[in-house]
C-alpha cells in the first residue's frame, strides 16, 4: 500500500465527501491489515485499532465526514456504493475554513447547504436528542438558513 510505503505519520483530507471518505478506508485500512479489502468493512465494521491519524479540511459543506463515523465508498466493479460505520475513523483534526468554499458553483452550494440542513434536523430530531442537543441543532439551522439565503441558495 502506497501509505504504509511511505513512512507518513498521518494522512491529510483535503476536498469533498469522496477524498475525505476516501482517507477514512486508508487510515483504517492501513493499521487494520486485516481489512485490506474495503468491502470487508461495509456496515459496522468490526476494525479494532483507530485510524492512522487524518487532518481533515473539507472544502464543501454538509457532508460532515471530517468529523462523523461514516464513510461512503463506491464498488465500482458492482457499480454501487456502500456505507461503512466505524466510530475508530474520525478524524483528530477539522480545519474548516469557510474560504476553501468560496470557488464552489451555485449550485454545488445549495446542494451542500441542504446536506448541512438535513444534518441539523436529523440532529434535532432524533430520539437521542436532549436540551442542549436541541439548543445547538436550532442554533446550526437558523445559521444554515440564514446562510444559505444570503448567498441566493434559496
Amino acid at each position: 500500500m502506497v501509505f504504509q510505503n511511505s513512512g507518513a505519520d498521518y494522512l491529510i483530507a483535503i476536498g469533498g465527501g469522496s477524498p475525505q471518505d476516501t482517507c477514512k478506508a486508508i487510515g483504517i485500512i492501513s493499521n487494520n491489515p486485516e481489512f485490506a479489502d474495503v468491502r470487508s468493512l461495509e456496515g459496522l465494521s468490526p476494525t479494532n485499532k483507530p485510524s492512522v491519524p487524518i487532518l481533515a479540511i473539507p472544502t464543501t459543506a454538509g457532508t460532515a465526514a471530517e468529523v462523523t463515523i461514516n464513510y461512503v465508498i463506491t464498488d465500482e466493479e458492482k457499480r454501487r456504493k456502500f456505507v461503512c460505520v466505524d466510530p475508530h475513523d474520525i478524524p483528530q483534526v477539522a480545519f474548516i475554513d469557510a474560504d476553501m468554499m468560496d470557488g464552489m458553483p451555485p449550485a454545488l452550494k445549495a446542494a451542500t447547504g441542504v446536506d448541512a440542513l438535513t444534518h441539523a434536523i436529523e440532529g434535532y430530531i432524533t430520539r437521542g436528542a436532549w436540551a442542549l442537543t436541541d439548543a445547538l441543532h436550532i442554533k446550526a439551522i437558523e445559521i444554515i438558513a440564514g446562510g444559505a439565503a444570503r448567498i441566493g441558495c434559496w
